[in-house]
């Protein structure tokens, strides 16, 4: 087994371990992070993929950013391109970064129901190669709100975020 589909196993079992439990708080995953971090270092492991993808993450409903905090870290922990917009950014900020940088993903968190209006307009703008995965509270407040606005992937929370990656770079074993 190649070192690179050793971590597809252990970000696998961590989404097993998490199957129908609550997670772990924003300190416990920030400190597995750092742990797997670690070993990733000591094991030579860089990537899920051999040619990591691009991400760009934003929020627009956001201002303090702890559930971006961690989607950006174990996006980075993946191994991904990530470049990170930031806090409260408009759609237009965000679907211009979109086009520039043309990423497979497009990580947005959406705290508020009344912000449907701006994440339909993002969804609407963005690169054909670009697919937009989004989570938080307004998502899971209402399901439907996801389809309504062009969401490609809904995430519940973080296992649903990292399944998305591993289906995305699902190894030969």
């Amino acid at each position: 087994m190649m070192r690179d589909h050793l971590l597809w196993k252990k970000l696998n079992d961590l989404v097993l371990q998490w199957q129908g439990r609550r997670l772990p708080s924003h300190d416990a995953l920030m400190e597995l992070a750092d742990r797997i971090e670690h070993w990733k270092r000591q094991n030579g492991v860089r990537a899920l993929w051999p040619v990591p993808p691009r991400m760009v993450t934003a929020t627009i409903d956001d201002g303090i950013g702890q559930g971006i905090a961690i989607i950006d870290r174990y996006a980075r922990l993946a191994g991904l391109d990530l470049t990170r917009l930031g806090l409260m950014q408009s759609p237009k900020a965000i679907v211009t970064a979109c086009r520039e940088i043309q990423p497979r993903w497009l990580g947005l968190t959406i705290l508020q129901l009344d912000s449907e209006d701006d994440l339909a307009a993002i969804a609407g703008q963005l690169p054909r190669v670009t697919r937009l995965i989004a989570g938080g509270p307004a998502l899971i407040i209402d399901p439907q709100l996801s389809q309504r606005a062009g969401v490609h992937h809904a995430a519940r929370n973080l296992s649903a975020f990292i399944e998305i990656l591993l289906s995305d770079s699902k190894p030969d074993f």
